[in-house]
């Protein structure tokens, strides 16, 4: 009987480790679905929202303003990193887990900070999920990489039409609460030039780009999982040639 019983005991412990196993594939499973649909949806924005009669890296069509919320267009240059950049006042963490139309995504759709204004401060910062299936915000651990990091040293923000050239200024692994996300404006020079020593000493990738106080940034944001509560940022300075 006791034998009977542990051999019972084992197999339901089998068919139960079977079924959990089971339903992780699904949910991994639904999960990239979910994130490919993301991606799919993402593209559409492009295709819809950027004229195709123009040069496929051109991308200072003011259509995209036809999506709510959605103050600008971000493009990395020969990456697949092209996105619609979604701001909802009095909701910071409203596109966390929504698509650009309000709906359900778990991979989100990239937003500004709510403290930022598109058309005035001084750092945008820019917040996207980093999906362990490799699509959004994931792209920019390859920025870990001191040669990506030179082949590819140019951000594109559009706002109101407009295409801005952002030069890709220092890449670092910060934590969540980390001083720089207090960067929105320079309040003084000193705080700035303390700002920048500090994330030079943070920095994985750091360019020869001279900034002064006064300079305009854009940071994106992203998890990054080698530590608890990590991040990395990506900071680009406003090119000269576009103030």
């Amino acid at each position: 009987m006791k034998k009977s019983s542990k051999k019972r005991l084992s197999n339901i412990l089998i068919i139960i480790s079977e079924i959990l196993v089971l339903i992780g594939i699904c949910v991994l499973g639904y999960g990239y679905a979910n994130s490919v649909k993301a991606e799919r949806d993402m593209q559409k924005f492009e295709y819809i929202y950027v004229d195709e009669k123009q040069d496929e890296d051109d991308i200072t069509s003011t259509a995209y303003k036809a999506i709510d919320n959605c103050v600008a267009w971000l493009k990395v240059p020969d990456t697949k990193i092209s996105y619609p950049i979604m701001q909802k006042k009095n909701s910071p963490l409203y596109y966390l887990h929504k698509d650009a139309y309000g709906n359900y995504s778990y991979s989100g759709t990239p937003f500004l900070d709510e403290r930022c204004d598109i058309n005035s401060s001084q750092n945008l910062i820019i917040y996207g999920h980093n999906m362990r299936d490799g699509t959004m915000f994931s792209r920019l651990m390859k920025y870990k990489d001191t040669s990506y990091c030179k082949a590819h040293d140019k951000l594109y923000l559009v706002v109101n039409g407009e295409k801005v050239e952002y030069q890709l200024y220092a890449v670092a692994k910060v934590n969540d609460d980390d001083i720089w996300y207090t960067f929105i404006d320079n309040e003084n020079e000193d705080m700035f030039n303390n700002l920048i020593s500090y994330i030079q000493t943070k920095s994985l990738y750091i360019s020869d780009t001279d900034v002064k106080y006064g300079d305009s940034f854009i940071t994106l944001s992203t998890c990054e999982y080698t530590r608890e509560n990590g991040r990395l940022i990506i900071i680009g300075t406003r090119s000269e040639s576009n103030v």
